[in-house]
Order: C-alpha cells, then sequence, then structure tokens
C-alpha cells in the first residue's frame, strides 16, 4: 500500500480512503494521483518536501537528477501540476505493472500459492530453529532438541 496523503484546509493531513493499492487499476492509480492536493506555493513559500505528489516522485522516480530539476522548477513556481501528476501516473504504473501480472498469476492458480506458502513456512521454521538454538548457546540453556 502506499498512502496518497492529501493536506486538508487546516494543514492536517489524512489518508483516509485514498491509498494507492498493489492491486489498484490503472484507472484507479489515474483517479487517485490527480485527486492528491496541489498546494503550488508561491517561489517565497516554496517547500517541496512538503508537497506529496513531490514526495511521491522522490520514492518512485528512479531518475534523481529530474526529481532535482522539477524541485527547482517548484521553487520557482514553474512546474505545472498536469504535467508532475501525469509524471507521478506513468512512474507508478510502470511500478505496479509487474506486480499486476504477478498477482493475476498467483490468484489464477491457487495450488502455486499454496504451495509458495508451505515453502515460506517450512524456511521460516528452520531460521527460527536454528536462531532458537543460537540463543540457548548464548544463553547457557539446555537444547532439549
Amino acid at each position: 500500500m502506499v498512502s496518497a496523503k492529501t493536506p486538508t484546509s487546516l494543514g492536517v493531513q489524512k489518508s483516509l480512503n485514498n491509498a494507492i493499492y498493489l492491486r489498484d487499476t490503472p484507472m484507479q492509480v489515474n483517479n487517485k494521483v490527480n485527486s492528491i492536493i496541489w498546494r503550488g506555493r508561491s517561489a517565497t513559500e516554496s517547500r517541496p518536501d512538503q508537497e506529496p505528489v513531490m514526495i511521491y516522485q522522490k520514492a518512485f522516480n528512479p531518475d534523481l537528477g529530474h526529481v532535482k530539476e522539477m524541485e527547482n522548477l517548484y521553487k520557482n513556481g514553474n512546474l505545472k501540476e498536469g504535467d508532475i501528476k501525469d509524471e507521478l501516473i506513468a512512474i507508478l504504473q510502470k511500478f505496479l505493472q509487474p506486480i499486476r501480472e504477478r498477482i493475476k498469476d498467483l490468484v489464477s492458480d491457487p495450488y502455486q500459492v499454496d504451495n509458495l506458502l508451505k515453502l515460506g513456512t517450512e524456511k521460516a521454521r528452520e531460521e527460527a530453529s536454528t536462531t532458537l538454538h543460537e540463543l540457548k548457546r548464548i544463553m547457557g540453556l539446555p537444547q532439549l532438541i
């Protein structure tokens, strides 16, 4: 889950019913990103680190040089809301696409999910057993199992 926090008129942030989920459709992601409030402050009040769309850009945009350019444009009041949101939508869609495909594969084969859960359970038991034995050794407790 990716939370799309939106500032209210009181400056308080909320995230109820506006999170971007890994299973969201492309249209849902589009609608949620477009619903994020854009403050677009003037150059004298500019705080890109408090702008939700800019925070998402920093988190998901692999081109950090481009993010820095956008921050400078924002600080100068030259960054357009539609442009940055469209770019963010494209970045999120690219990020979510392989996850959506994997979910689709897993949902289509419930036996694969069961097998993955069994393998994960076995691996977790092995790790827990190793950790428990190591802790008992360190604490000087008897190894009963």
